[in-house]
């Protein structure tokens, strides 16, 4: 209903993820590192800290403003309060499916390898995609 604030969230959106694309690419850190065997880490709290971790990740509210605004542009999303009641509660019920097949095929020792290393350069590639599609859409309104 009001394309100026449409042209504005999607710009902010725009620069969040560029900035993310940035991020995972250029700054982020080599995580393959071993621990010396000589030292031990403590598993008390770790629960607490991937909690304390995981609610101090703000990337899926960008994330969730681009795509709503998205939908919305494409006639597929109203912004009435039960359509996102039931945005919320699929995301919230996908979002706790996942984390029990996760716990479900979760096996200790695993070795990591690259995959700390390679999933910066997937994030990075998602955020930078997802920056692209932006720049387009925002090129052809222009």
């Amino acid at each position: 209903q009001h394309p100026e604030i449409v042209d504005i969230l999607q710009k902010v959106t725009l620069g969040i993820f560029l900035a993310l694309t940035f991020y995972f690419f250029v700054l982020a850190k080599d995580t393959r590192r071993e621990i010396p065997k000589g030292v031990k880490r403590s598993k008390t709290n770790r629960f607490l800290y991937g909690i304390l971790l995981s609610s101090l990740n703000m990337l899926p509210i960008p994330y969730w403003v681009y795509v709503s605004i998205s939908l919305s542009a494409l006639g597929w999303f109203f912004f009435d309060p039960q359509v996102i009641g039931w945005a919320i509660f699929g995301s919230a019920t996908g979002t706790f499916s996942m984390l029990l097949i996760y716990i479900y095929f979760f096996q200790r020792k695993l070795p990591i390898g690259n995959f700390g290393f390679n999933l910066n350069y997937f994030l990075g590639a998602i955020t930078g995609l997802i920056s692209l599609i932006t720049v387009i859409r925002i090129w052809q309104r222009m």
